[in-house]
């Protein structure tokens, strides 16, 4: 396998803020309305997101290794 380029991707601030507020007053609109199944699926999509954004950051580690040693990863 032959490794062409990568991308970094560098650490953003408040990249959710405007999705976290507009679905969370979509949230409360619908307990409002009393659309409990509304309600409760802009829950789900503000917990998933918490869950996912929470989670340990695994920081990758790139070595590059002769060939012989590569074939012992393989």
């Amino acid at each position: 396998m032959e490794v062409i380029g990568g991308i970094k991707f560098e650490r953003g601030v408040g990249v959710f803020n405007e999705f976290v507020e507009t679905i969370y007053s979509k949230r409360l609109e619908a307990k409002l309305n009393g659309n409990n199944v509304l309600q409760m699926v802009n829950k789900l999509t503000l917990n998933s997101l918490y869950g996912r954004m929470g989670m340990k950051n695994i920081e990758n580690k790139t070595v590059i290794v002769n060939k012989d040693k590569a074939e012992n990863f393989t």
